[in-house]
């Protein structure tokens, strides 16, 4: 029973190291960034479903946004029963053409941004070393093989439970995908929050989106490290680092949390620089 056993766990362990071998330079970009791409091969459609969903939402959008800026002013500065009647239209007007513009934008400053974490992810895990082989492409064949057979029952225990919370967090990666993907069609309808002055629901949106991004790469990072506290026959602190990386999206959202007040350009240049200085910390820690 234990030989069956040790053999179950060697395969899993072994395909949960090549998955992660390939995992930026594959399945990142389709289960998390563009989990469409995926969907699109289960559902054997060549794209059109997602892309017309994006464009109903992007007109709907950006016509909600019209109908509001319309509407605010009208009630503003003919009807004075709502806002301030005594402030300057063109800071309504500003804001209306920011909401449009970021609506239309958004798709190509996402790819940007996409490519940046997929790229900030994909050096983070280069850099964890294994044995003296580094990161994502070191034969783990013969440690798994040595790391198991040599495991006692305890063990034995903790690599089970690593390996399904690495299930738990693919299944994780999946989700995330999916908000995201949610979250991009609903974007150009949360740009409505840009015309009033504490931006509504758009800020507290936009981190919600830079969370998952942020979230899934450090995860990945995560899971890799304790691959290698595994394979060096540390299996209670692989276990332990696995756990933590199911804790790190509630972690970044402390980080990245952004109410609707506030929303001037000081407050954006402080969630920017919180940002950055969230990623700096963890690509050179």
């Amino acid at each position: 029973m234990g030989g069956i056993l040790n053999d179950y766990l060697v395969e899993l362990i072994t395909a949960a190291s090549e998955w992660l071998d390939g995992f930026f330079n594959e399945y990142f970009v389709s289960i998390v960034l563009y989990p469409e791409n995926t969907m699109n091969q289960i559902l054997g459609t060549d794209g059109s479903m997602i892309t017309s969903m994006v464009t109903v939402c992007l007109n709907v959008g950006l016509s909600m946004i019209v109908f509001v800026f319309v509407k605010k002013g009208f009630e503003t500065y003919v009807l004075w029963t709502d806002g301030d009647p005594d402030a300057d239209p063109i800071n309504l007007v500003v804001n209306f053409i920011k909401a449009m513009v970021t609506a239309v934008t958004f798709r190509f400053f996402y790819r940007i941004f996409a490519d940046i974490i997929e790229k900030f992810g994909s050096n983070l895990l280069s850099s964890i070393l294994v044995g003296n082989v580094s990161g994502s492409h070191f034969e783990s064949g013969s440690w798994i093989n040595s790391t198991v057979s040599s495991a006692t029952g305890i063990t034995t225990i903790l690599l089970l439970i690593w390996v399904i919370v690495c299930f738990l967090l693919y299944f994780q990666f999946i989700m995330r995908g999916v908000e995201l993907l949610i979250l991009r069609l609903g974007f150009p309808i949360a740009c409505l929050g840009i015309i009033n002055a504490d931006k509504g629901v758009f800020s507290p949106y936009f981190s919600k989106i830079v969370q998952l991004m942020l979230a899934v790469p450090v995860q990945v990072v995560l899971m890799k490290l304790s691959l290698a506290l595994v394979l060096q026959g540390n299996p209670l602190w692989g276990v332990a680092t696995v756990f933590a990386g199911l804790k790190i999206p509630a972690i970044l959202s402390e980080f990245l949390y952004a109410g609707g007040g506030g929303g001037g350009l000081g407050s954006k240049m402080m969630a920017a620089n919180q940002t950055v200085h969230l990623i700096k910390s963890l690509r050179f820690k």
